[in-house]
């Protein structure tokens, strides 16, 4: 390991830690330091510190423990309906129908707004769009399992046509939490490369939590045992839900990309 490692290290530790303006600085200062010392990686290391400790020295917890309190909420929001995809999750009486919805709206709101105020922007597109085109196949297929499940107009046993009546339900809930994690693993780096790197990557997280709200709305619907009477109002409330958490996703998502 040389110089470029040292500082690829580093980049990437005052990225994580530091607000934009900081962690610019330091970059620049170390670039413009490690342009004239080209000794190897361990050599740098027993002279300057570890990348980590040169970061840690000139920051403040302060700054840090903003990011990762930011950090952790956004990850909470995003495993909320990824666990309730495998583990059962109560309902709150009070937002019966519109949960989800609210849950994906507090989150967009608190990415893009801190995303805008700390996340940078480079000149160049960031190289995302191969995961972003994964997201949304995603999203075709669990809109089609929602459309499939909501409207009834193939049964669900049609649906599996090939399959056993008593594994028509394992099935569809498989996929259901096969789709839902990929998409927060996928929603979960785009988090993180939104910080290291360009704020544009936000866009991976927003799409990937909306299809991972949308396949935990349908498991929700899908596993439902007890429909509340009427069932035409409690049907109503899904389908907007379903159509209002849609289109959050892709307004935050499309903000998120400017």
């Amino acid at each position: 390991m040389r110089e470029k490692d040292y500082l690829a290290r580093l980049t990437r530790t005052a990225r994580w830690r530091l607000p934009t303006k900081e962690a610019d600085d330091i970059i620049e200062d170390y670039t413009e330091l490690l342009m004239i010392d080209f000794r190897p990686y361990e050599d740098l290391c027993r002279d300057y510190g570890t990348p980590k400790y040169a970061v840690r020295q000139l920051s403040f917890f302060r700054d840090y423990g903003r990011w990762l309190l930011t950090f952790w909420v956004l990850a909470a929001f995003l495993a909320l309906p990824a666990l309730g995809l495998f583990v059962p999750m109560p309902t709150i009486s009070f937002l019966y129908g519109w949960q989800e919805a609210l849950l994906l709206f507090l989150s967009l709101v608190l990415s893009i707004a801190w995303f805008r105020l700390e996340g940078v922007r480079f000149r160049e597109r960031p190289d995302q769009l191969p995961l972003l085109m994964v997201v949304l196949i995603l999203t075709g297929l669990s809109t089609a399992m929602l459309a499939q499940a909501l409207f009834r107009e193939v049964p669900l046993e049609g649906f599996f046509s090939n399959l056993p009546l008593e594994q028509v339900g394992f099935v569809y809930t498989t996929l259901l939490r096969v789709i839902g994690g990929c998409c927060a693993l996928l929603a979960l780096i785009g988090l993180v490369n939104a910080r290291l790197g360009d704020r544009r990557w936000l866009a991976l997280f927003t799409a990937g939590l909306t299809v991972v709200f949308l396949t935990a709305i349908l498991y929700r619907i899908v596993t439902n045992m007890s429909i509340p009477d009427p069932p035409a109002v409690w049907f109503t409330t899904e389908v907007w839900q379903i159509g209002i958490t849609a289109a959050l996703g892709v307004i935050g998502t499309g903000v998120a990309l400017c």
